[in-house]
């Protein structure tokens, strides 16, 4: 991956103005975590966490001590290739590090070992951070869905709560206008 990088930071098209701006030599690459996507159709049947999947992997970009940019590949397909897709320093990098913080803040989640990951619900333009753990906790990243409180801490209940009803109505504005019935892919970045 972090040939990879290198390679696409020296190309100036692809990369992100900040990396752009970035030495080289100073970019760090961050630890990668892995991004997963839930569907309408299963948080419509109250199923998040079990019905995840693996879609990708991002790491964050650090110019410094400064997160820049996020860089995106494919999760291995049945091939175990992996792919970059892309760069950006969009909100959902600022926002990613932001819930970060909050996550070390949060009495939800002091004393107890988290997996870090990122919680994709695309149809409903939710982006959110995911602490895997016994006990998942979820912290949506602004811009959220009108339903989410953004930079709050929800629990796998809170949140299927608060979604379920927006994921089955936007299925059956799908079903009732001969659209797909399952959310199309936007990316959320």
């Amino acid at each position: 991956m972090e040939q990879a990088l290198a390679r696409l930071l020296r190309d100036p098209a692809p990369a992100t103005p900040a990396l752009r701006r970035a030495r080289l030599t100073e970019l760090d690459v961050a630890i990668p975590h892995p991004v997963y996507h839930v569907g309408l159709s299963d948080l419509a049947a109250g199923r998040l966490t079990a019905a995840a999947r693996l879609v990708a992997w991002r790491y964050l970009l650090l110019d410094g001590e400064r997160v820049i940019a996020a860089a995106e590949v494919t999760a291995p397909g049945a091939s175990g290739r992996v792919e970059l897709t892309h760069f950006n320093e969009g909100p959902f990098v600022k926002a990613t590090v932001d819930a970060l913080s909050l996550a070390e803040q949060a009495p939800q989640v002091a004393g107890a070992a988290y997996e870090f990951r990122s919680l994709r619900i695309p149809a409903l333009y939710v982006a959110s951070l995911w602490l895997h753990a016994s006990d998942d906790l979820f912290i949506p990243l602004p811009p959220t869905h009108e339903k989410l409180e953004a930079l709050r801490v929800y629990t796998e209940e809170q949140l299927i709560t608060e979604l379920r009803t927006a994921a089955a109505d936007r299925l059956k504005i799908a079903e009732d206008s001969g659209g797909p019935e399952e959310d199309i892919a936007v990316p959320v970045r």
